[in-house]
């Protein structure tokens, strides 16, 4: 006759069960947690603009001629005519300029000059309760992050 011990303990079957339900629980909650915004990504997204500003300054006084950005602000995007690179931000940040600047050909746009000026409104990037703002310098083109 076979005698049963009396044990404490988890069957192999429980344990796989629980393991089973945190994978379903970790599997559903955790892209929540890859969607917040921080400040580092508010940051970086500043740090790009900033150099793709940079980037068309520096065409202007190359080529002698303007460069324009286009700032699409329902779509998120920058779009600069010079360098023909475009540069989406992620869904989590906000695009908005302070007014339209008087330069403004519909949408809000900025403009280097090859003389160093430039005509832009101010650019501001925000996110859950982050906000960073970038400045352009009227006079010498300078470009600025705000914080």
């Amino acid at each position: 006759m076979i005698e049963r011990r009396n044990s404490s303990g988890f069957t192999l079957i429980e344990v796989l069960a629980v393991l089973a339900i945190t994978t379903l629980i970790l599997s559903l909650a955790l892209p929540m947690f890859g969607s917040t915004l921080t400040p580092a990504k508010l940051d970086a997204a500043a740090y790009r603009v900033a150099t793709l500003f940079e980037n068309e300054r520096y065409a202007a006084r190359r080529s002698g001629q303007p460069a324009i950005i286009e700032i699409r602000r329902e779509a998120r995007a920058l779009n600069a005519k010079r360098t023909n690179i475009t540069l989406n931000l992620p869904a989590q940040i906000t695009l908005s300029t302070d007014a339209l600047s008087p330069c403004a050909q519909g949408d809000a746009v900025v403009i280097f000059y090859q003389d160093g000026r430039a005509c832009a409104p101010l650019i501001h990037l925000t996110g859950s309760s982050l906000a960073v703002d970038i400045e352009i310098s009227a006079v010498t083109g300078a470009i600025s992050i705000v914080h």
